[in-house]
């Protein structure tokens, strides 16, 4: 089990209040989460790293906790669990 190096990380969130159509009355907000990390098999051929995709494992959640985070509560959300979900349901496609 190898220990994944963060050198970087960077949390963004857009906030879109106007685009095309008619103005929404709660601007639309989109969260992105990306890390560079250290790669312990650059420059050499592995065969397998199935192994090292597990150890990032950890790491993807953590990104996921942070886009959480970042987005923090907005109109029309409610607590399920660790994520928040919308109760709009007319934003979703019907169900066939």
């Amino acid at each position: 089990m190898l220990e994944v190096q963060v050198r970087k990380r960077l949390t963004v969130v857009e906030e879109i209040f106007h685009e095309g159509g008619p103005a929404a009355s709660v601007p639309l907000r989109r969260a992105a989460v990306l890390a560079v990390i250290h790669n312990p098999y650059a420059g050499k051929y592995v065969p397998e790293i199935a192994g090292f995709m597990d150890d990032l494992k950890s790491l993807g959640l953590t990104m996921a906790h942070s886009l959480i985070a970042a987005l923090g509560t907005f109109p029309g959300a409610t607590r399920c669990g660790s994520f928040w979900a919308t109760q709009r349901r007319s934003s979703l496609p019907p169900k066939k």
